[in-house]
């Protein structure tokens, strides 16, 4: 998301031209985006191998606006798109805003884009990043490829869903979230660690409380555990496409769906986007 800044006058004159200064700094900075559309064909878009969204087929994308900062590593970046069908088109792009502009589809600075059209070949297009990111808690978890790996990641998704399915071990459920929340700490260190994870207790707790509240028996979903991240993560998906961890209701709009790539390190599974 995107912050606007609204200035007001006030009678302290330093005040005012700090308050200028802080103003004019967030004004400068730069957020990226990636965002597009497909018409007559769906597309999983991944970034560094990381899946952040899908396209419909509709000419509406699922993933028009996703901000993608978190996926960003300093250097080389990757941006794929992975058609379903050849009959169709797809445009994506990566982009670059200026903190407090409208994101619209059409503005910013476009950076890379691709399209496809007729052709269901996956296309990957590299770009060079300079600026100085944080080094993301993926970047540092295990390759997971090996069927021990696999099996591993299955246990850890079946047993967090049915302890999020009745509320227990509440506190093992949200450490679990740790490396994303670390991460979203590095680019706002004003939220920190114990914050995100406070308001993440409270609303599992609330919302545990309402009638939305309602998940299948995971012994009879068809999921799977695909590694993503060039072997780092798995993305754990429903027979449909779906999260995996989410409550039971099919339309998106009607459920809540929790994060759904976990990775390793030491020994721990966790989240990590």
């Amino acid at each position: 998301m995107l912050y606007g800044f609204n200035s007001s006058s006030s009678g302290n004159t330093n005040l005012s031209k700090k308050s200028d200064s802080i103003m004019n700094k967030k004004s400068q900075n730069k957020i990226l985006y990636v965002e597009g559309s497909g018409e007559g064909t769906t597309a999983e878009i991944r970034l560094n191998d990381i899946p952040i969204g899908h396209l419909s087929s509709g000419g509406d994308a699922e993933m028009k606006h996703i901000q993608v900062e978190l996926n960003i590593v300093t250097g080389k970046n990757t941006l794929s798109v992975y058609p379903s069908s050849n009959k169709g088109k797809t445009i994506v792009r990566l982009v670059r805003y200026t903190e407090g502009d409208w994101v619209d589809g059409e503005g910013g600075e476009t950076l890379l884009v691709i399209r496809t059209e007729h052709d269901d070949s996956p296309i990957h297009e590299d770009i060079e990043l300079s600026k100085k990111r944080p080094d993301w808690c993926w970047l540092d978890a295990d390759i997971v490829t090996d069927r021990k790996s696999h099996k591993e990641a299955i246990a850890f998704a079946k047993s967090f869903y049915n302890d999020l399915k009745v509320v227990k071990n509440v506190n093992k459920i949200v450490t679990a979230f740790d490396p994303i929340f670390e991460d979203m700490s590095a680019i706002d260190p004003e939220i920190t660690l114990s914050i995100r994870t406070k308001e993440l207790k409270e609303g599992l707790l609330k919302n545990s409380k309402k009638e939305i509240w309602q998940f299948d028996d995971i012994d009879t979903l068809s999921y799977t555990a695909i590694p993503v991240a060039n072997g780092r993560l798995y993305d754990l998906r429903r027979e449909d496409g779906s999260p995996l961890i989410r409550t039971s209701q099919n339309s998106k709009w009607d459920r809540i769906t929790y994060r759904n790539i976990i990775g390793r390190k030491n020994g721990v599974w966790q989240f990590y986007r």
